[in-house]
């Protein structure tokens, strides 16, 4: 048998009828019966609990994993209405897939990691060629979650790590995490991946440096208080209308962003900066939130999205995967894309770009993909996490 794949998609409001027309497509495109992992993508609209139910009678309880993003995306497809899901279906006598979970986060994002890292340990064999991670990315340190989760991995090789922060439609308030049949939030679901396959994988971004160098130099674990011994929320109306910075979370993070000096041994593989997007503004007290730690002293850049640098990244990248590949054919593939990205591109400039993406292969491959608020991949043998990326990851 081997390893059977397919996707499907829908954007049809009734979450019976969506999630059932996604599975019987992807089914039908795997060419099989039954599946042995169901990870689904949806937006925000849908009362997910149903989507679940349903999905799990059409699979007779097959394993589940998936979360909420701001759009979903599969192969010649992206939507980003409150009504739209994609499903990916595989069956394999080669691989095995296991999920778990982990809750309260927000608690301690370190003692998550670690719990997470620990639970997953009876799963990892020198077999295991990946993890994906799925968290809630209100709740989220990523440095110290993805720090603690490796180092209580009890792993022996490098195991790269995908994934991205579940969203919602630009209000940051409710995003969902979907593991089996639990709808949750403030939690980490996680699909293990062990078996005789590989990955091809690589990550871009579209964004520049602008003005000049500047320093945090008041922080408090992610959150940044003063730059330049100003207030954030001062130095970002350098660089935005007064009207955006009000309106951070719809506009003004959209576009702008801190960029950290990558390390050398980074610069030659990936870029010359290191991505955060700051994605809660306080005006109460000035400050700003990232997704990992910034301490007093780290030297920023701040970055914008230039949105003439996507496409070409866009071509490049795909021949970067088409390299790896070395002319295998994947087996299914892996988009976690920046959130920000669908919403200051046009629908035709979009698909230009996804075209672009999926260039490396010939044929319809089965394909799935979000678009998310933080994204997490490998780059030279390290997992890190990114903003303002899109990632791809083909296995073959």
């Amino acid at each position: 048998m081997a390893t059977k794949c397919g996707s499907g998609f829908s954007f049809k409001r009734n979450p019976e009828e969506a999630a059932k027309e996604a599975y019987d497509t992807a089914m039908q495109a795997a060419g099989a019966t039954q599946c042995d992992i169901v990870v689904l993508f949806s937006t925000i609209g849908y009362q997910h609990e149903v989507l679940l139910s349903t999905l799990a009678s059409l699979s007779n309880g097959a394993k589940l994993v998936g979360c909420t993003g701001e759009g979903v995306i599969s192969f010649d497809f992206i939507n980003e209405s409150p009504f739209a899901l994609s499903v990916m279906v595989i069956q394999s006598d080669e691989l095995t897939f296991n999920v778990t979970r982990v809750t309260n986060v927000k608690a301690g994002c370190e003692i998550a990691g670690k719990k997470l890292g620990e639970t997953i340990t009876p799963f990892i064999s020198d077999k295991t060629m990946s993890i994906w991670i799925f968290p809630d990315h209100l709740s989220m340190n990523y440095d110290a979650f993805l720090t603690a989760f490796e180092n209580n991995l009890s792993a022996k090789h490098h195991i790269p790590i995908f994934g991205g922060g579940s969203a919602d439609n630009w209000q940051f308030k409710n995003m969902y995490q979907f593991i089996n049949n639990e709808v949750l939030s403030d939690s980490v679901v996680c699909l293990v991946i062990t078996g005789a396959l590989s990955v091809a994988s690589d990550i871009t971004h579209g964004c520049i440096p602008i003005g000049l160098e500047r320093e945090v130099t008041k922080s408090e674990g992610n959150i940044v208080y003063e730059i330049d011994n100003r207030k954030v929320t001062d130095v970002l109306q350098e660089y935005v209308p007064e009207e955006d910075v009000a309106n951070w979370h719809k506009l003004g993070i959209r576009c702008l962003c801190l960029g950290l000096k990558a390390p050398e041994s980074l610069q030659k593989v990936h870029d010359d900066y290191i991505i955060r997007a700051m994605p809660i503004v306080d005006f109460a007290t000035g400050s700003g939130r990232v997704s990992t730690e910034l301490k007093p002293g780290t030297k920023i850049h701040m970055i914008s999205r230039n949105p003439e640098k996507l496409l070409p990244n866009a071509e490049l990248m795909a021949e970067n995967i088409s390299k790896q590949l070395n002319g295998a054919q994947p087996k299914f593939v892996l988009q976690i894309d920046c959130a920000g990205r669908g919403k200051v591109l046009r629908t035709d400039e979009k698909m230009a770009i996804q075209n672009k993406l999926q260039s490396f292969t010939k044929t319809e491959v089965p394909w799935i993909g979000l678009y998310c608020y933080g994204e997490m991949g490998p780059v030279a043998g390290k997992n890190y996490f990114h903003n303002f990326t899109v990632i791809i990851a083909a296995f073959y």
